[in-house]
């Protein structure tokens, strides 16, 4: 049997236009309106199964794309200001801090309001701004960054080298972090001419055999927690 599902995230990516639309209609910015109406409507559903039942599960709020989604897409910082204005409810708050490119690169320069971990700090200071009784812990429900054969990925050894130090910057420095799902465990297919969204993230390749990336997890995670 499965276990039973406890966090429940509702919708993938919100601030990205390619995940949700419209972003704005006219100069107006409109989907973190839209978001929380989904976003509460799950809310109170799982509410109400908590109660009958007299189970305790966690909704899990925002799963935002760390700003740089493209043209129309809302930076990271904005969209949480829109969802506190729509009064959006939820138990953790989510975020996919990507660096910039999607590629390995710890020194991103990103900048608020966009958000990746490089500057993820921010995003807590936001949280805690907006929400300053809540205190919310905090899921990366999305990390990872790309290596060979992606044409633009990381060599091999340089993708490892990424997961030790961004999940040693996390489980050090970054305590409300509860959890940090990678994407992905495998590699996907190679994109064919024309196609582009195909992950070469994966900790292992896509026959399935571990990447140096996946002993660096293994190795970092056992020494750290």
């Amino acid at each position: 049997m499965l276990p039973k599902v406890k966090n429940w995230e509702m919708w993938n990516e919100p601030n990205y236009i390619g995940a949700l639309r419209p972003q704005r209609i006219g100069n107006k910015v409109v989907s973190p309106a839209i978001y929380a109406g989904i976003l509460n409507a799950g809310y109170k559903a799982i509410g109400e199964v908590e109660r009958a039942y007299g189970v305790q599960m966690d909704v899990l709020g925002g799963s935002m794309n760390r700003g740089f989604g493209g043209a129309g897409s809302i930076p990271a910082l904005k969209f949480l200001r829109g969802m506190k204005e729509a009064k959006a409810k939820f138990d953790i708050a989510s975020l996919h801090p990507y660096p910039i490119t999607g590629r390995a690169g710890m020194n991103d320069f990103s900048k608020s309001p966009n958000v990746t971990l490089t500057n993820y700090g921010d995003y807590e200071k936001e949280l805690d701004k907006l929400w300053p009784a809540k205190k919310y812990k905090v899921w990366f429900t999305e990390y990872g960054a790309q290596s060979a054969p992606d044409r633009y990925g990381a060599s091999l050894n340089g993708q490892a080298a990424f997961v030790k130090a961004a999940l040693k910057k996390v489980i050090k420095k970054h305590k409300r972090v509860q959890a940090l799902i990678w994407f992905l465990v495998r590699d996907e297919p190679v994109e064919l001419p024309g196609e582009s969204d195909n992950w070469q993230s994966g900790l292992r390749d896509e026959s399935g055999n571990a990447k140096p990336a996946y002993q660096a997890w293994v190795d970092t995670v056992t020494t750290l927690l």
